[in-house]
């Protein structure tokens, strides 16, 4: 009986502990789906939300799905943060949930975020201890390792300006898959449809010395409507110091073509043919995780080497707008670049240059130019000064090389093509300011030019070899730019008379606002002329063969002054001592001075003087002299005329004077020639007649005139200017011939002792040479006629270029028998 009240007991016990087992259970699922729903808001209240409305199921033991979900941010009072989320999902195990407080997994399937607009007001941004964010606890803190969230819309409207960016994120097993999408932006248009985009793997190391996050490896790809703006490759560790070791691309072209919608970058279509290749940076950066926006260098303290290079592929120049230029430009770059908290430097490398082919302007073409430049040392850019006004680039001395292949100068009608050894252009150390507002002080930079083995090839003669070494000086101030240069340029040429000439000089263009003001000037001496006919006659052909220099010296100075497209020349040359023969002609001591002008308005003028020693031309003329104005026809700017002044010269004993005389472009003049002391002893040497000599003193007046047809006088005069004598013994052909002529006979009589009182003669001279000499005599013979008075005329016809010549001829074979038998 005991034993079966026993078993009664405990069946009931059993049914009462199981009844009461299933209350419970039953009561805690009811209980679960209302304390989920509870511990979700207080947790969203504790961080300032508030649940504006949520719809959908009751939580499960394994999760809760919410098809919809409005939250409002309560503090602080001026937010107004909105979240609207659809579709969110979470997966819990009951056990890991409440061990661990972690999900299994979030889904999320769109969201539409509200952001505030921020007060107008500028504040001074707080530091930020970035740690807490790089602590690889922070992957500890994730509420879930399976992290899906999609269409997350983020609004904004501040100002009037509305944006919209569009992002979805996924993290599955420490997989991190991020992109990002800018739907609108009203402030900058040009940049909607970018998209960046963000593939890693989130690493927790810690069993490092310094325990580190680590997003390894990390692809970051930025894109414009389906544009490659930037990709990065690599790894970045973060911990007690942001360590990014990273490749990275950034497609310039692309990149421009965005930007140059943006009117405050200021790229016009013009800089869009240089924007493109690839710009790749390679290196390491180091970061401390502090930061401090008053002070970002300081407070980051980074650390980076960076490997940058870059290849332009070839650019149409037409296309870059410059005029009258064509050609395609390829440009290589590549250098270091060291950054730390106190200075950034750039290292350039041997393989920077600057390659342009097929280039053709209307004064240079050329089949490859090519321009490369190699620093003597690093670029330094001082980061740590307190001043901004002293923010300056610390250039070092560079060497530019310029080299070209089958260039061609066009210069008129004919193309000159040049060769020479590399070209090289260094320049001096410098700082370049770079700050807003720079210091008064103008920015100066020294350096020289070296061109050696200049050739220029001429298709109708060979032009000498140059070498020029130059030594320039840039200064630039306010809005002026000013550039000198000290230059010497040898002239290497068998022809000139020591083999090489050197010309030394100075220039100085002067950039302001208005166009560019140039200045030269220029000087060079030859000590000797010696077998100068020979280079004068490579440049002008038509120089007679006959002509022949010897001696003599030439000095030049030269100033030039270029403005507003409109050229000013001065020219002023010295030639001194200079002798020389041409056919049976010579002359000796000529000395020639010059001061030839060119105004801006292209008027030509040249103020001289001529002065020879000596004139070997049949008739020796010595001591001529004769100052000279070349100037422009009176209302004809393009012709111009020479006219001489007080042209002078001893001839024949005497001294003959030209009234001053213009001669045209067609060599016509018109002149006067007054003779004054010619010696009768002189003129009468020059008939060479057998037995003719006399004394006495001349003077006349000759009008000359030289026309299309030649030189020509009509109504010369010449007299005696007192008493003088002729005495003419003739020879035995001569008395026979006038023992036949009675009137000759008297005549001959008469001048074998003639003292004359009165001699007059007139001269007309035709262009052919033919020359009319009618002579009047009077005087008596004291040995005939007893000394009675007589008066004659004698009449003289003959041509007097012949007989100039036949003196040249008696000269030129005089000359070469001294020479001979010397």
């Amino acid at each position: 009986m005991i034993r079966r009240t026993t078993r009664i007991l405990l069946s009931a016990l059993f049914i009462a502990f199981a009844s009461a087992l299933i209350i419970t259970l039953i009561a805690s699922y009811f209980y679960w789906q209302q304390l989920i729903p509870w511990a979700a808001e207080r947790w969203l209240q504790q961080h300032q939300w508030k649940i504006i409305e949520i719809q959908g199921a009751a939580p499960s033991t394994t999760g809760w799905q919410i098809d919809s979900l409005s939250l409002q941010q309560t503090s602080p009072a001026d937010a107004n943060t909105r979240l609207q989320l659809n579709g969110l999902h979470l997966f819990w195990d009951l056990t890991r949930l409440y061990t661990e407080g972690k999900f299994e997994g979030i889904e999320l399937q769109s969201a539409d975020i509200r952001l505030p607009s921020t007060q107008s007001e500028a504040t001074t941004p707080a530091s930020l201890d970035l740690r807490p964010w790089l602590s690889p606890a922070i992957i500890s803190q994730l509420p879930a390792k399976d992290i899906r969230l999609s269409n997350l819309n983020i609004h904004r409207e501040q100002a009037g300006l509305n944006s919209h960016i569009l992002t979805s994120l996924s993290l599955v097993n420490g997989t991190l898959d991020w992109q990002s999408q800018l739907i609108s932006l009203s402030a900058y248009p040009a940049l909607e449809g970018m998209t960046a985009t963000l593939n890693t793997k989130l690493i927790k190391q810690t069993d490092a010395a310094e325990p580190e996050l680590q997003l390894s490896p990390f692809s970051l790809n930025i894109t414009h409507q389906n544009q490659q703006l930037l990709s990065s490759q690599g790894h970045l560790s973060l911990g007690e110091t942001i360590r990014l070791v990273a490749e990275h691309k950034i497609e310039l072209q692309s990149l421009a073509s965005v930007l140059q919608k943006i009117p405050e970058t200021g790229i016009t279509d013009t800089h869009l043919p240089w924007a493109s290749g690839t710009l790749n940076i390679t290196g390491t950066t180091l970061l401390q995780p502090d930061y401090d926006p008053t002070a970002p260098l300081q407070s980051l303290q980074p650390e980076s080497e960076q490997t940058v290079s870059l290849t332009i592929s070839p650019v149409a120049l037409s296309e870059t707008g410059l005029a009258n230029i064509s050609g395609n430009a390829e440009l290589e770059l590549d250098l270091n670049i060291s950054l730390t908290p106190q200075i950034l430097k750039l290292t350039i490398n041997d393989k920077n240059r600057l390659t342009v082919t097929d280039f053709q302007t209307p004064s240079l073409n050329s089949q490859q130019l090519q321009i490369s430049l190699q620093p003597a040392a690093g670029i330094h850019i001082p980061l740590s000064t307190q001043n901004p006004a002293e923010q300056s680039l610390q250039i070092p001395a560079v060497t530019f090389t310029l080299q070209s292949q089958e260039s061609t100068i066009i210069s008129g009608q004919k193309p000159l093509p040049v060769s020479h050894q590399p070209i090289l252009i260094t320049t001096g150390t410098f700082a370049l300011c770079i700050a807003n507002e720079c210091p008064a002080k103008p920015l100066k930079i020294t350096g020289t030019l070296t061109a050696e083995k200049l050739q220029f090839s001429h298709p109708d003669f060979p032009l000498p070899e140059a070498n020029l070494n130059s030594n320039w000086q840039l200064e630039r101030q306010s809005e002026t730019t000013d550039f000198k240069q000290q230059f010497r340029l040898l002239l290497a040429d068998s022809l000139l008379p020591a083999g090489a000439q050197l010309i030394r000089g100075n220039s100085r263009t002067l950039i302001s606002t208005g166009q560019p003001l140039t200045t030269a000037n220029w000087q060079l001496k030859l000590a000797s002329l010696n077998g100068a006919e020979k280079l004068i006659k490579r440049y002008y052909p038509d120089l007679p063969e006959e002509l022949a220099l010897n001696g003599g010296s030439l000095s030049h100075q030269g100033a030039l002054h270029l403005e507003n497209n409109r050229l000013a020349l001065r020219l002023r040359q010295r030639i001194e001592n200079l002798s020389g023969q041409f056919d049976q002609n010579s002359w000796g001591g000529l000395s020639w001075h010059s001061d030839f002008r060119r105004s801006l308005s292209g008027r030509l003028r040249d103020d001289g003087s001529l002065n020879v020693d000596y004139i070997a031309a049949g008739i020796p003329i010595e001591q001529f002299s004769s100052s000279y104005q070349l100037r422009p026809v009176k209302g004809k700017p393009g012709s111009l005329q020479l006219r001489l002044t007080q042209p002078q010269a001893q001839l024949l004993g005497g001294e003959v004077l030209a009234d001053d005389f213009t001669i045209s472009e067609s060599f016509g003049l018109n002149t006067r020639l007054t003779l004054k002391d010619i010696q009768l002893a002189d003129v009468l040497a020059l008939e060479q007649q057998e037995g003719l000599t006399g004394e006495g003193t001349l003077q006349g007046s000759i009008p000359l005139e030289k026309t299309a047809a030649g030189f020509q006088v009509t109504d010369g005069r010449i007299n005696n200017t007192g008493a003088g004598w002729i005495k003419f013994q003739p020879t035995p052909e001569l008395r026979n011939v006038a023992k036949r002529t009675p009137g000759l006979d008297t005549a001959f009589k008469a001048l074998e002792n003639l003292q004359y009182s009165q001699l007059n003669i007139g001269v007309d001279y035709q262009p052919d040479g033919s020359t009319r000499l009618n002579t009047r005599l009077k005087g008596l013979n004291p040995d005939w006629n007893a000394g009675q008075r007589i008066e004659f005329g004698i009449n003289i016809e003959e041509n007097l270029l012949q007989l100039i010549k036949a003196l040249q001829y008696t000269n030129k074979l005089t000359r070469s028998l001294e020479k001979r038998y010397r």
